[in-house]
């Protein structure tokens, strides 16, 4: 019910920033204003549930209530810059707080309760690793290459302009590999990783928009930052006390390779289009390439290992 919930407010508030009923400036504005209310309730969400959980499970709800707080940090500078007709230098302060959010939500992720054992943690990191190769080889080759390919910003500029959707692609990683582990709180696990996911994708499209389309708005990604915050509030107010506690109960298990080598084959596939479209491979996606079968190569002696 509380999923469904959060995914008709996103719908609805899509909807309203499409019809753009009152001009671009004022929708802006609501925009704004929802996304920091929003993303305000679900700090305080995350935190509610830190301060009722168990010592095993508080950190994953302390760090994703640090991860919605600087959100709400870098969306209040936002806020208070459109309000007072100011314009904001890039980078600036606000984007401090949307980059620190990220280490802090892939530590929160990381943190999630498992029945892992050491090996099987290290193999965790591996199957991250791959996962986050793989969506980097298609996020450059779309994305990120052309951006530096057409960019004329300040190092400065360039450097967050690439760090946000680098960001996206490792927290993205880790949430599908949460999920590809997801045992007995599968729904909350679904839910939060929904989220980042939303989240992530999001932050990518508005770096799209704002790169190749600039005269378009982007205020309609809001929706989806919208829904990925409330997403995250609805695992919180979902999950149980102890998280770890049930995840002692279960059997550690592996990512699903099904996951695992359908990031990999959807790399190949962008590098089939390249390929076939003669643009090549450029110096980068050619050392993520290599790293991707590296760390192949050893995930799959590790599993050897174990077995």
């Amino acid at each position: 019910m509380l999923v469904a919930g959060a995914l008709t407010f996103a719908a609805i508030f899509f909807a309203v920033l499409w019809a753009d009923p009152w001009g671009e400036s004022v929708s802006g504005r609501v925009d704004d204003i929802t996304e920091l209310v929003v993303i305000g309730l679900t700090a305080a969400a995350c935190g509610h549930r830190a301060r009722r959980s168990q010592v095993g499970s508080r950190r994953t709800w302390i760090l994703l209530a640090a991860f919605a707080g600087l959100w709400v940090i870098g969306s209040a500078i936002w806020l208070v810059s459109d309000l007072t007709g100011s314009t904001l230098p890039y980078p600036s302060v606000a984007d401090v707080a949307f980059l620190l959010a990220v280490p802090a939500g892939a530590a929160a992720l990381l943190c999630f309760p498992s029945p892992a054992t050491a090996t099987s943690r290290i193999r965790t990191l591996l199957d991250a690793a791959v996962m986050a190769g793989s969506l980097l080889f298609v996020s450059w080759a779309v994305l990120l290459g052309p951006v530096v390919r057409i960019s004329s910003s300040a190092n400065a500029a360039l450097a967050v302009a690439i760090a946000y959707p680098v960001g996206d692609v490792i927290i993205l990683a880790l949430a599908m590999h949460l999920l590809a582990r997801a045992g007995r709180h599968r729904t909350i696990v679904l839910t939060l990783s929904a989220g980042i996911a939303a989240i992530a994708i999001s932050d990518s499209a508005y770096a799209w928009v704002s790169t190749f389309h600039p005269a378009a708005s982007g205020d309609l990604t809001g929706a989806g930052w919208v829904l990925g915050f409330l997403l995250i509030a609805v695992a919180a107010v979902m999950a149980p006390s102890d998280l770890r506690g049930a995840a002692a109960s279960q059997q550690a298990r592996p990512a699903s390779p099904m996951v695992i080598y359908g990031c990999v084959l959807v790399s190949v596939g962008v590098a089939a289009a390249e390929l076939l479209n003669g643009r090549g491979f450029d110096m980068t996606l050619g050392w993520i390439e290599i790293a991707i079968w590296l760390l192949l190569v050893a995930r799959q002696w590790l599993s050897s290992l174990e077995v």
